[in-house]
C-alpha cells in the first residue's frame, strides 16, 4: 500500500515529466518491461532530463503505488448497470468511486495522471 515517507511532487515539475513517469510505470507495471525498477528508472531519467534522483525515485514510487491502488480500486468498485452483456465493458467499473478512492488516499497529485493509470488498469486488468 501507499508509503507517506515519499517526497511530495511539487506542483513545479512540468506536464512532461508527470506524462512520462506515468509512461514508465504503466509499461513497467503493465508489461513488465525495463526488466527491474532500476532500468525503468534510467528510461524515466532519458526521457524527462533535469531533475535529481530522489525527484525521478519519489515520482516513480508514487506512481506505483497509484496503479497498485488502482489495481484494488476496480476490484472494490464494481459498477451497478443492469443488462450487463456477455463480454467485459469500461462501464463494468465505477470510474468515478474508484478516483474518489485514489484521490482520498493521494490528493495532492494530479488527478489527470491518476485517472490515465486507472484507465490502464481497467484495461489490463478487466477488460483483457
Amino acid at each position: 500500500m501507499p508509503c507517506n515517507q515519499k517526497i511530495p511532487m511539487a506542483l513545479s515539475i512540468d506536464e512532461t515529466f508527470r506524462e512520462v513517469c506515468s509512461d514508465v510505470v504503466i509499461r513497467f507495471k503493465g508489461h513488465d518491461a525495463y526488466g527491474s525498477k532500476s532500468g525503468a528508472l534510467r528510461a524515466f531519467k532519458r526521457r524527462a532530463p533535469g531533475h535529481d534522483s530522489a525527484t525521478y525515485e519519489s515520482a516513480f514510487d508514487t506512481y506505483c503505488d497509484v496503479y497498485d491502488l488502482a489495481v484494488v480500486a476496480i476490484e472494490l468498485f464494481p459498477a451497478s448497470r443492469e443488462n450487463k452483456g456477455k463480454y467485459a465493458q469500461f462501464e463494468d467499473i465505477d470510474h468515478d468511486r474508484c478516483m474518489e478512492y485514489i484521490s482520498g488516499i493521494f490528493p495532492e497529485y494530479d488527478r489527470e495522471i491518476q485517472s490515465q493509470i486507472l484507465n490502464w488498469v481497467i484495461f489490463w486488468h478487466y477488460l483483457k
